[in-house]
């Protein structure tokens, strides 16, 4: 009845009545597949190259730079964990051509089907890593409970950050009329998202709340420091050129004659 079935469901009775396994025992037997738990890594970074981006940077299924700060950790932390694959997250990220210098950035790394999690491995983990890159460094790296990682996790909207922007300004110096001018607080403005992330974000128009803004001469002629205090998801570069008008008002729109 098995062979007139049209499925070759007699064949594999036939298998497994001559495999080896089948002598172990005259009863049936069964496979149990074991997973281990998520182990959840926390840390810092730093990147000192301006040609990486922060996770995979794909256009049309092409990696466009063949590396970036999780694949660089990853190599690492799978040499000591032997992890299947990782999921990397950040408390914010820096651009492709900007470095990530002081103290580091926050990090999560989330390890799945790691075959070890003792306190040896975090420390020839880190060890390892800083001595075998060069353009990426972590630090106080440290395992997380599932609880503490939805906490990190969570909406950083709320978070304020801290920018400096070095300017360029051409023709004659700003005068204090235009420096007053950029010297505002609790302003709300609006950004579209820009047109060099349109690839990898939905298109969309996102407030953020500026809470301090000053603009301050250095001694170097028609280079101005602009310090930036706002809640986090800010885009700064596009706060000083306007993205085309996508950003409203910008350091472009605020000098009209600039």
């Amino acid at each position: 009845a098995l062979a007139a079935s049209g499925c070759d469901a007699a064949n594999r009775l036939s298998f497994i009545d001559a495999h080896p396994l089948a002598a172990l025992s005259t009863g049936s037997f069964s496979l149990s597949l074991t997973r281990r738990e998520r182990v959840y890594l926390a840390g810092k970074y730093c990147k000192y190259s301006r040609v990486l981006p922060q996770t995979e940077f794909t256009i049309d299924g092409v990696d466009r730079y063949g590396s970036s700060v999780h694949a660089e950790i990853e190599n690492s932390v799978r040499k000591v964990f032997g992890m299947d694959k990782s999921v990397f997250s950040s408390c914010g990220r820096e651009d492709i051509n900007v470095r990530m210098l002081g103290s580091g950035r926050p990090f999560i790394l989330e390890l799945v089907n790691a075959k070890v999690s003792n306190e040896d491995a975090l420390k020839q983990c880190e060890r390892l890593h800083n001595d075998s890159c060069d353009i990426v460094k972590i630090s106080n790296v440290m395992y997380l409970t599932d609880a503490q990682r939805k906490v990190l996790t969570t909406d950083h909207s709320e978070f304020t950050k801290t920018y400096r922007a070095m300017l360029w300004i051409s023709g004659k110096p700003l005068t204090e009329d235009e420096l007053g001018t950029l010297d505002k607080e609790n302003f709300m403005i609006v950004q579209q998202t820009p047109v060099r992330v349109l690839h990898r974000r939905t298109a969309a128009g996102r407030e953020r709340n500026i809470k301090a803004m000053r603009c301050i001469a250095t001694p170097k002629a028609n280079v101005y420091a602009l310090y930036v205090v706002s809640e986090a998801g800010l885009y700064i570069k596009e706060l000083v050129h306007g993205d085309l008008g996508r950003t409203t008002p910008s350091i472009q729109s605020l000098l009209p004659n600039r």
